[in-house]
């Protein structure tokens, strides 16, 4: 699987820049900060890229925030709250092999290690899936894994996983 990552940059732009410039990166999401002058610009640069965003299954989310002086800024935010653990201990070893494996497979086999769990809100609260942000530490950052859980027909948890974002 491909990292969805593009390189830092602070990008000073106009608020109708600022819009395509963040549906633009969705896909690299975290790497990029958005300047846009005025509060109001920024709000909408953040709807149009969290609707993207939504649309592409990242777990970042972009938040307007007020810089004073006329000024505005986008940054990204994982979505889901902090929780210390929501599934059995069996479950949850299983999801860490699972993405452990896989980042050594990205990392040319170096270390990677759990560095956060976020509980993402059910849909309704007839859900019985639970989604979780599996955040992992490895040289040079963290990547995020969207992982799914649902009741398998057969006994048991399926669990899905998509990602690294960065």
């Amino acid at each position: 699987m491909q990292e969805k990552s593009l390189k830092k940059k602070k990008i000073i732009i106009g608020c109708l820049g600022a819009i395509v410039l963040a549906v633009l990166a969705v896909a690299g999401f975290i790497a990029w900060v958005v300047l846009c002058p005025g509060i109001r610009g920024a709000e909408e640069a953040a709807k149009a890229a969290n609707e993207a965003a939504v649309k592409s299954g990242s777990p970042f989310r972009w938040v307007a925030k007020d810089l004073g002086r006329g000024n505005a800024m986008l940054s990204p935010t994982l979505i889901g709250e902090p929780v210390e653990a929501s599934v059995n201990s069996l479950l949850r070893q299983d999801i860490l092999n699972g993405l452990t494996a896989h980042e050594a497979g990205l990392t040319d086999g170096g270390t990677s290690t759990l560095s956060e769990i976020r509980l993402v809100p059910p849909a309704s609260v007839f859900d019985t899936e639970v989604t979780e942000i599996w955040v992992m530490s490895r040289e040079g950052g963290k990547v995020a894994y969207v992982v799914d859980m649902k009741p398998s027909a057969t006994g048991g948890t399926d669990i899905a996983f998509t990602g690294p974002w960065k």
